[in-house]
């Protein structure tokens, strides 16, 4: 049963700070730093955020992987929802979130509690980790908890390259992505065990989404502003 039906309030987790850092410049191409370090600027709240936005929590979800299909989820915060997948575009990199799938397409949590500023550090942990260290290689970050359990992933690729046949069928097929074995074809790339160095302090929340009822949470930091620089 899937935890956005149920009728009370969760416990929430904190995101892990280190988590699988997946490198494959064959399957997401050569973006480079530049531009990934623009499409990342792209976030919301990345650039300004004069009202404190980065770090209040809100609702991230997509309906077409709710059971029954487009069913209502309640959002528990003042905040608007966020609905998934997520797409940003500067010159030759690309940016996509999208929830993380198992193996077969589906996508067990397809709703979770969380803000901008874990998109925003696990963005920039799949730039520093991939694309500055492995040669301007594009990469994936996947967003877990302290217990492993993964929630979204971040992928940062470059135009034109075999992820966006990835993307296409995941639009087409509406099965998710593995970012494991993006294509079916088993693993590729590096697979890296990183960490986010600070990117993301003690206190950002991520957690499956209540289905009613408020969450209450507190102390959202934003990311270090040492990491945002590009």
């Amino acid at each position: 049963m899937l935890l956005f039906s149920l009728g009370f309030a969760l416990l929430l987790v904190t995101p892990s700070q280190c988590g699988p850092a997946i490198c494959a410049p064959n399957l997401y191409g050569r973006p480079g730093v530049p531009d990934s370090a623009s499409v990342i600027s792209a976030l919301p709240f990345t650039q300004s955020d004069p009202e404190g936005q980065l770090g209040v929590p809100r609702s991230f979800a997509e309906p077409a992987f709710f059971q029954p299909r487009f069913s209502k989820l309640v959002n528990p915060w003042h905040s608007s929802m966020v609905q998934l997948p997520r797409l940003w575009r500067i010159r030759s990199a690309r940016l996509a979130l999208l929830f993380y799938a198992d193996e077969t397409g589906m996508v067990r949590n397809p709703s979770i509690n969380l803000n901008w500023g874990v998109v925003q550090a696990a963005a920039l942990g799949a730039k520093r980790y991939c694309v500055q260290a492995q040669n301007g290689a594009g990469g994936a970050w996947i967003i877990s908890d302290h217990f492993r359990n993964p929630y979204l992933t971040v992928y940062i690729y470059e135009a034109g390259s075999p992820f966006e046949a990835v993307l296409n069928n995941y639009m087409i097929t509406g099965k998710g992505v593995y970012p494991y074995s993006p294509r079916g074809l088993g693993s590729e790339g590096t697979l890296l065990n990183a960490t986010m160095a600070g990117a993301i302090l003690s206190g950002s929340i991520i957690a499956p989404a209540a289905g009613a009822g408020s969450v209450q949470i507190s102390g959202l930091p934003p990311p270090l502003a040492t990491e945002m620089s590009s």
